[in-house]
């Protein structure tokens, strides 16, 4: 019997396993890529831990040791494989290290986006919280390098296949969750090992977009209530898990969606909430081309057309063409700073 902190690489997995059943797959992200929605969708066709979307395990509660995570599964239905949507691992070389240690049966899978459509994903969430105020430019600006990372989808995705095999690592597209959700589950759930769940009869519907954060709360104290609400959630994860759940549970959040879609949802939402900041054209533009070289390394990669991803749809090729080439190659790299300043048009 293996109890305690494991913090060697010297104890034998399969021997703590022992005490309950490791994942059959994780769902490392990156994060603002339908995670959320992908859990919501498995609940109850896979075992799932327990309150909790993400046990945040292998990056922040390693030192708890390996049995506190598999009490997270305990209560699992037995038959179903068991999983985890953990998108904080995707970027992180330490949680990959102690899961391919310890959980090195296991799938991965993927859930990748349009970087740039996740960038200001990213933005928006940090500015409903109220960590920024900063302009969605002033924000790429002051982590250049860190953004060009991120985008590179390929070489995180390579880890993970160096890691666990290309066979045991799938890699889905958010683009395909919107062109047809039921595609999408499909390829997931024949990954997984489960039988496929048609769309209609799933927990949340396609249309129910998780956290999208297209308004901002107003200076209110409504507004002041939903941010102290969400830094609760960031705080006090596995406590707020419990309270969404509870909240589930009793059909409460099915209620709330009900009357957020009605007329009076519209009056709320028009107190409580203004107009997120929206995606510049020229900024978008500058993004799509300065990122094209690690766009062009996940194609090659997974085999995919990624060209929706290098023009905008609402922004002409001109615009993007409006980019200095010289400009282009020296942040490609992530070596220097981008300079969206010169982008702005005033």
């Amino acid at each position: 019997m293996v109890s305690g902190h494991i913090e060697t690489d010297d104890r034998a997995p399969v021997e703590v396993a022992a005490q309950g059943k490791l994942p059959d797959f994780i769902a490392v992200g990156p994060t603002r890529t339908g995670t959320t929605w992908l859990h919501q969708f498995l609940a109850g066709s896979v075992g799932l831990p327990k309150h909790v979307k993400e046990t945040r395990f292998f990056d922040r509660d390693y030192a708890l040791g390996l049995p506190s995570y598999l009490a997270r599964f305990a209560d699992c239905p037995p038959g179903l494989p068991i999983g985890e949507i953990a998108p904080t691992y995707f970027y992180n070389p330490q949680a990959r290290e102690r899961i391919t240690r310890d959980v090195s049966h296991c799938k991965i899978i993927c859930t990748l986006r349009d970087p740039v459509e996740r960038l200001h994903s990213l933005y928006r969430l940090s500015v409903w919280s109220g960590r920024t105020t900063k302009t969605f430019e002033d924000s790429l600006e002051s982590r250049w390098n860190s953004v060009v990372d991120e985008c590179d989808y390929s070489q995180h995705t390579k880890k993970w296949q160096r890691a666990f095999g290309a066979n045991r690592v799938l890699v889905v597209l958010f683009d395909d969750f919107l062109a047809s959700p039921q595609r999408y589950v499909d390829q997931i759930c024949d990954f997984i090992g489960i039988s496929r769940i048609p769309v209609g009869d799933a927990p949340v519907s396609p249309d129910d977009t998780v956290y999208a954060m297209q308004r901002v709360p107003r200076g209110t104290l409504f507004a002041k209530l939903f941010r102290w609400f969400f830094r609760l959630g960031h705080d006090q994860p596995d406590q707020f898990e419990v309270f969404l759940h509870w909240l589930r549970q009793h059909g409460i959040d099915s209620a709330a969606r009900r009357v957020m879609r009605s007329p009076l949802g519209n009056v709320i939402r028009t107190v409580i909430y203004k107009d997120m900041p929206s995606l510049k054209p020229e900024t978008e533009a500058y993004l799509r081309t300065a990122l094209i070289p690690q766009i062009e390394s996940l194609e090659a990669l997974i085999h995919r057309d990624l060209s929706a991803w290098k023009n905008s749809g609402s922004v002409s090729a001109k615009k993007a063409c409006d980019v200095p080439k010289k400009r282009h190659q020296e942040t490609a790299g992530g070596n220097s700073p981008i300079r969206i300043g010169a982008q702005r048009g005033g």
